[in-house]
């Protein structure tokens, strides 16, 4: 923190400077400390996407919702926000103005970035989470039909008997569905 601080001194638009301080903050839960760094951070870079969802992150924690989601609207209008940052501006949707509102945006954040694994994958869970299990676990399946989907490959006929052994046909990484 000190070696952050000096460098402010002698420089104060040092806005990684800034923005790691924000983080030493957070860190140590002074979430209005964090705040005020991360908002210099974007004042210096208004593009800075990590100290843009930082920024909404510790907002949520300050019970700032709408502000949170200023925060980040204007980068998930117009594309510009980071698959995690759109997340966040998700998640804080979904604690100022309802459910519903957070899906919207992950929906449409699928939509505009439709080979995001993660969008993808946090658009199934919410989805899942909220009960809808038909559409969930067909977001979750996305990647059986994305040209990008892991495919596995038998090395050919398998053996009747395993001798007590356990075999793992293919490893999927998800939400535990292997063989």
């Amino acid at each position: 923190e000190s070696s952050l601080r000096r460098a402010l001194r002698e420089r104060p638009t040092h806005a990684d400077a800034h923005y790691n301080l924000g983080k030493v903050f957070e860190k140590r839960g002074d979430f209005a400390g964090a705040r005020r760094e991360y908002e210099r951070t974007l004042a210096l870079l208004p593009g800075h996407q990590g100290a843009r969802g930082n920024c909404a992150r510790v907002l949520q924690f300050l019970g700032e919702l709408d502000a949170a989601v200023a925060t980040l609207e204007a980068s998930v209008a117009d594309g510009s926000a980071e698959p995690v940052n759109v997340i966040l501006y998700a998640k804080a949707l979904m604690a100022a103005r309802g459910h519903a509102a957070g899906m919207a945006a992950l929906a449409e954040a699928c939509r505009r970035v439709p080979a995001s694994g993660l969008l993808r994958r946090t658009y199934a869970h919410a989805l899942l989470a909220a009960g809808d299990f038909a559409r969930g676990w067909q977001e979750y399946l996305w990647r059986d039909v994305a040209d990008t989907a892991p495919r596995a490959v038998l090395p050919g006929a398998l053996p009747e008997r395993f001798g007590g052994r356990t075999i793992q046909l293919a490893p999927e990484g998800g939400l535990g569905d292997i063989l």
